[in-house]
C-alpha cells in the first residue's frame, strides 16, 4: 500500500520515517480511509512495545504519516536465517508482544495481523510491533466487507477466518502461532495441495510443541496450546493474563535482564554487532553485554586454582599483580539451570585483542624460560560449569576471559542434566578465544 521513507526532523535531531501512500492506492477511497485509520489507532496508543507515530497529512491527493525510525531486525527475518530461537528468547519476544496488545485491547483497538513481519527487535534490545493497518477500533465501522477475512491466512484464528465479531482473543491466537513458529521453526498449520491452510485451522489440531522441538518445557508448550484453542473462550481471556504467564516462565529460567537476553541472543547468532550491542548497554563498556548479568555474592570455597602451574605466576609477577589477576578471573556461582535447545553447535574463534594485556605476564617457568599467556572466554547455552585440569574454575557466565599459557588446553564443561562436553582448544599468546558450546538437549545426545 505504501512507500516508507527514512529521513530526518532537523528540529529535533531525530532520525524519522515517512510512510507515504502510493499514487495506485491513493485513489481509492476505502484504501485511503484505511490507510488513516492506521493512522488513527497508532496516535491513539503510546507503548514502549509499539509504534510511535508523530504526524499525519494529505499533501495535495496523497496522504502520509511520520512515525518513529526503528533501527533493528524484524523476527521473520530472524527465523528465516536461523529457523527457531532459544525458548527463552522466544518467551521475552511474545512477552512484550503480549503486553502491546493488553494495552491496545485496552483502548479498543485489536490489530487482526499478529506475525513475525510485524515483529520488531530493536537495537535497544526491545521489541515493536508494528503496522496497524488491518487494525480496528472498537467504536468505528469495520472497513472490511461482509463475509470476507482479513489477515494473513497462517496466523488468522478461526473466528478471523468465519468472519465472525472479533475481540482481543483472535490476537492471542495469532501470537500463539508466532510463538509457536519461534520454538519449532514452523507454523502449526501449512498449506497442502488437498487441503488449506484456513481449512486446517478451522478442524485440525496442531502437532505439540514438544514433538518438534524437545527443547521445549512444558509449561511453555502448555502456555502455546492454550494460546491457539479453537474456541476463544477456552484462550486467555485477556493478552495480560498470557503476558503474565510468559513473564512467569521467563523469571524462573532467566537470572538477566530481557534487555541483554535479547540483545546477547542477537549478537550471538550475528544480527547485531558487539559494538551495537555495547552502544545499547553503555554501563558495560569494555566488559560486553555479559557484565550485566546480576551475580550473587562470591563464595571462597568455590574459587579453586586455574590449572595452570603456580611457579609460572610468581616467577616475574609481584604479589599485587597476581592477586589482582586473581580477582579479574573468578566469577561466582550463579545456582540456577537456563534453557536448552534442540541445534547443538560449538565453534571456537579468535579475536586478535588485548595483546599488551597478556604482555606482562610473561614470567620465568621451571625452565627459565619465559612462558606467554593468553584469554580464554566461553559462551554455553544455557550455561555449564568450566573445568581445567580436573578442576572447577568457572561458572557460565562471566564476563572476562581465563588467562591460560599459550598451548593447547583441555576444556570440560559440567551441566547436572545436560551432561559432560569436552573440547580442545589452542591458546596463543596474547589473543583471547572465545569457546562456544550449545550443549544437546537431552542428556546423553551427541553434542
Amino acid at each position: 500500500m505504501s512507500v516508507v521513507y527514512r529521513s530526518r526532523q532537523e528540529s529535533l535531531g531525530r532520525s524519522v520515517a515517512i510512510k507515504v501512500l502510493r499514487a495506485e492506492i491513493a485513489a481509492q477511497p476505502s484504501l485511503v480511509e484505511r490507510f488513516e485509520r492506521e493512522a488513527q489507532s497508532l496516535a491513539a496508543l503510546q507503548h514502549e512495545n509499539i509504534l510511535h507515530i508523530y504526524e499525519y497529512r494529505i499533501d495535495g491527493d496523497t496522504p502520509y504519516m511520520v512515525t518513529e525510525h526503528v533501527e533493528g531486525v524484524d523476527l521473520y527475518d530472524v527465523l528465516d536465517r536461523h529457523q527457531r530461537l532459544p525458548v527463552d528468547v522466544a518467551a521475552v519476544v511474545a512477552a512484550q508482544v503480549a503486553r502491546a496488545l493488553d494495552y491496545a485491547h485496552s483502548r479498543g483497538v485489536i490489530h487482526r495481523d499478529v506475525k513475525p513481519a510485524n515483529i520488531m527487535f530493536t537495537a535497544q534490545g526491545g521489541i515493536k510491533l508494528m503496522d496497524f493497518g488491518i487494525a480496528r477500533q472498537a467504536d468505528s465501522k469495520d472497513l472490511t466487507q461482509a463475509g470476507s477475512g482479513v489477515g494473513t491466512p497462517a496466523y488468522m484464528s478461526p473466528e478471523q477466518i468465519l468472519c465472525e465479531k472479533l475481540d482481543g482473543r483472535t490476537d492471542i491466537w495469532s501470537l500463539g502461532v508466532a510463538l509457536y513458529h519461534m520454538v519449532t521453526g514452523s507454523k502449526p498449520f501449512l498449506q497442502e495441495e488437498s487441503r488449506s491452510v484456513l481449512h486446517k485451522i478451522r478442524s485440525d489440531k496442531p502437532a505439540s510443541p514438544r514433538q518438534l522441538n524437545s527443547a521445549v518445557p512444558r509449561p511453555l508448550e502448555r502456555i502455546i496450546l492454550r494460546c491457539l484453542e479453537k474456541r476463544s473462550r477456552d484462550r486467555y481471556p485477556v493478552a495480560q493474563q498470557l503476558a503474565l504467564a510468559l513473564e512467569r516462565f521467563v523469571a524462573a529460567r532467566v537470572a538477566m535482564g530481557q534487555q541483554a537476553q535479547l540483545l546477547g541472543y542477537l549478537q550471538a547468532v550475528g544480527e547485531f554487532s558487539e559494538e551495537q550491542v555495547q552502544a545499547a548497554l553503555p554501563s558495560t563498556a569494555g566488559g560486553g553485554y555479559r557484565a550485566t548479568f546480576p551475580r550473587p555474592p562470591r563464595r571462597h570455597s568455590d574459587r579453586p586454582p586455574l590449572g595452570v602451574p603456580w611457579a609460572a605466576w610468581v616467577g616475574g609477577v609481584s604479589g599485587l599483580l597476581l592477586l589482582t589477576l586473581l580477582v579479574v578471573v573468578l566469577a561466582a556461582w550463579p545456582g540456577r539451570e537456563g534453557s536448552t535447545t534442540s541445534k547443538p553447535c560449538s565453534t571456537a574463534t579468535r579475536s586478535g585483542l588485548l595483546a599488551p594485556v597478556f604482555a606482562p605476564i610473561a614470567s620465568g617457568g621451571k625452565s627459565g624460560r619465559a612462558v606467554e599467556h593468553g584469554g580464554l572466554r566461553v559462551v554455553v547455552h544455557p550455561w555449564a560449569k568450566v573445568l581445567l585440569g580436573g578442576r572447577v574454575v568457572e561458572t557460565t557466565p562471566f564476563d572476562r576471559p581465563l588467562i591460560l599459557p599459550a598451548g593447547n588446553h583441555r576444556v570440560v564443561l559440567l551441566h547436572p542434566k545436560l551432561g559432560r562436553v569436552t573440547r580442545a582448544v589452542k591458546i596463543r599468546a596474547g589473543e583471547v578465544v572465545t569457546l562456544r558450546v550449545e550443549l544437546p538437549a537431552k542428556k546423553g545426545a551427541k553434542p
